[in-house]
């Protein structure tokens, strides 16, 4: 898959669909680690859950700030503009629903760091639902993993089914 400009839909199991919206990919795709000295960028994620559906839409990000940690494999969120973001976002009816990251892949798959980042996170952080999320773009795939604060399990999810440019209802 070449990572598109567009809305993905992606099925938890046995749980609500996940919508990333347009303004997500194009705000990181200008990261992506394509050249030998790009570095990881990170950021947060926010959004919220649909009353109604169950649904689940993310809808902003923040971007890397100037003294967040980063190199070529490693990005640390330290920069203060992240939690300004948070704050400005409560504002809108978002809220903080996971993080995101680069990696130099093509397909990116999560590193043991990774995954104690995310154990980490279902541990101390709360989102505004039952799961928090966790994207990772490489240059040409990216992909969402989510961690259920209920089971304490992080799993991948999968992209729902598409017929052209419309997803097909499961």
């Amino acid at each position: 898959m070449i990572i598109e400009k567009r809305c993905y839909k992606f099925r938890i199991k046995n749980g609500p669909i996940v919508d990333i919206t347009p303004n997500i990919i194009e705000s990181i795709i200008p990261f992506l680690q394509k050249n030998t000295t790009d570095r990881e960028a990170c950021g947060l994620l926010v959004g919220y859950k649909n009353k109604m559906s169950g649904n689940i839409t993310i809808n902003n990000l923040s971007l890397p700030g100037k003294t967040d940690t980063r190199n070529r494999v490693f990005c640390q969120i330290k920069d203060r503009i992240h939690r300004l973001f948070l704050k400005n976002q409560t504002l809108s009816k978002n809220y903080y629903i996971g993080n995101w990251h680069t990696h130099p892949q093509e397909i990116p798959v999560p590193s043991s760091t990774d995954i104690v980042e995310w154990n980490t996170v279902l541990q101390k952080d709360k989102t505004s639902c039952q799961y928090a999320f966790f994207l990772i773009f490489g240059n040409k795939d990216f992909k969402m993993w989510y961690g259920d604060y209920r089971t304490k399990c992080i799993l991948e999810a999968e992209e729902m089914q598409r017929n052209n440019d419309l997803y097909i209802k499961e």
